[in-house]
């Protein structure tokens, strides 16, 4: 009878000869188990081979561990369906993991979408609103570029423009604004 299909007695077995230093066991256990896995998590789980690899060593190794602190007392199933339990709850684990990561990926696609269309249409008008700046006249196109492209303050466009006073620029800055609403609509 094979180690694999024996039950609690070859766990008993399996930590004496841990405790000596043999592990030969395991290099059995997993030659003798894995291409069989293979077909087996490759048909019921449709996963690529070397997905099914990895948590096929996984299992192993968390089965390896189990034995190795003597976590497994009085199985009463084969070693090789505990492994394969293992396999499914790590196969669990991986396509809730996948799912979150495609759902965050569809997520992250419609933000950059949104930030490209937006950004597409700050661009449009943005050229829009420079080409009707371009298109006025003085002293609109003045007012306009000293207040919103260089950020001067009234007082100071009032100023270097000789307006007599701050109010006088900020009315004539509102009638520029004005026309310039009406020339990019």
């Amino acid at each position: 009878m094979s180690d694999t299909k024996v039950k609690g007695e070859a766990i008993g077995r399996w930590v004496a000869q841990l405790a000596a230093g043999d592990t030969s066991w395991v290099e059995k256990l997993y030659l003798e188990n894995r291409e069989a896995f293979l077909i087996w998590g490759g048909s019921r789980y449709n996963l690529e081979k070397d997905d099914l690899l990895d948590i096929y060593q996984t299992a192993m190794i968390v089965l390896y561990e189990n034995i190795r602190h003597n976590r497994i007392q009085n199985m009463q199933v084969s070693v090789t369906t505990y492994l394969y339990g293992i396999a499914k709850n790590l196969i669990a684990k991986y396509h809730r993991k996948n799912e979150l990561i495609r759902r965050h990926q569809v997520r992250l696609g419609e933000h950059y979408s949104f930030i490209a269309t937006t950004t597409n249409e700050l661009e449009s008008y943005a050229q829009r609103l420079h080409r009707a700046l371009a298109t006025m006249s003085e002293p609109c196109k003045s007012i306009l570029r000293l207040f919103y492209i260089r950020g001067l303050k009234l007082a100071t466009i009032a100023q270097k423009m000789d307006y007599p006073n701050v109010d006088v620029v900020k009315t004539q800055k509102s009638r520029c604004l004005k026309k310039l609403k009406e020339i990019v609509s």
